[in-house]
């Protein structure tokens, strides 16, 4: 987009030539990218981004999603500064291109994103966007180089201040409140403690492990180093999936609540919660299973772990 609508020269045939080999190149995985664009189409947990997004992409390039209110609206103020500095800066006849380069390769594909996401279906994610984010970087700090001296050391201590106070608090896990601000990014609570209680606890050879909701499901698998065995997703019929919001297939390990008891097993343990959240609530199908297991089953345990909740079923 950038070469056909605002290179100043006609397109050359090495160009064109260029053009055909990325294509040519890209052709092999063709089909699965098909593959994968008919299964997002058909249902994702994204949800669609408002003209608001594009604002916070901008903020969580710069100070990530471990910000707060009055923090990113400095950032938004000194981001404007140095990006109005950087278009006074590209009157300069050597840095006009290289500047109108680097608007392009950072706006365009993000623009692409969020007006695809609008009237198509949600791709539009941060973390997805970030390749584009060195162009942001290029152009702000083309800006920061322009401003006059006592300008340059004032609002680079500035920008350094509210990038240290951004870091503090992630490593301090605190994070901005507003799901719309981190969409997809949680704190992270420790995994650990719930994995050694059940390397200690689960007899691998009688006790089956189970989820009703899949999203710590491969950390805890990761840390248990291979000794727990393949869990089971026990789910309810009638709600979908969370991540892709369609029905559930039914399959060796995913397994619709009423058929819990002809898998054989001597305790069954069942981990729960809320989703990457960890909040210590369950969600609705954690709850609707749970009501089935405390009928059906003989709760032995049950027990909150960072957030998760662990619980022990037995046949009656």
């Amino acid at each position: 987009i950038y070469i056909a609508l605002l290179k100043k020269s006609k397109i050359s045939f090495n160009e064109i030539i260029y053009f055909l080999l990325i294509t040519v190149a890209f052709l092999p995985y063709l089909l699965r990218f098909l593959d994968k664009f008919s299964f997002v189409s058909q249902g994702f947990w994204l949800p669609k981004p408002t003209w608001q997004s594009l604002v916070i992409t901008f903020e969580n390039f710069i100070l990530g999603y471990n910000g707060f209110y009055s923090l990113y609206i400095i950032s938004d103020i000194l981001a404007a500064v140095f990006f109005i500095y950087a278009i006074w800066a590209g009157r300069k006849p050597e840095l006009r291109r290289p500047l109108i380069f680097c608007i392009a390769l950072f706006l365009i594909p993000i623009i692409c994103a969020f007006l695809f996401s609008k009237g198509f279906f949600s791709i539009y994610l941060d973390r997805g966007l970030i390749i584009f984010s060195p162009y942001y970087y290029l152009i702000l700090g083309l800006g920061i180089s322009y401003l006059n001296r006592i300008l340059k050391v004032a609002l680079s201590i500035l920008l350094i201040s509210t990038m240290l106070v951004a870091d503090y608090r992630y490593f301090n896990d605190l994070m901005f409140k507003p799901l719309v601000h981190h969409l997809g990014t949680y704190i992270k609570k420790p995994i650990k403690p719930i994995v050694v209680f059940l390397n200690e606890n689960l007899n691998p050879e009688e006790d089956i492990l189970a989820f009703t909701n899949l999203s710590t499901e491969p950390s805890i698998n990761f840390y248990s180093g291979g000794k727990l065995n393949i869990p089971y997703y026990f789910f309810d019929p009638q709600f979908p999936d969370t991540d892709w919001q369609r029905p559930i297939q039914e399959n060796k390990y995913n397994i619709p609540f009423f058929k819990i008891k002809q898998i054989s097993f001597k305790r069954c343990w069942v981990i729960g919660l809320d989703g990457d959240q960890r909040s210590g609530e369950l969600d609705q199908n954690s709850r609707s299973v749970k009501a089935w297991l405390d009928k059906n089953l003989k709760l032995e345990f049950a027990r909150q772990i960072q957030g998760l909740w662990l619980f022990g079923y037995a046949k009656n």
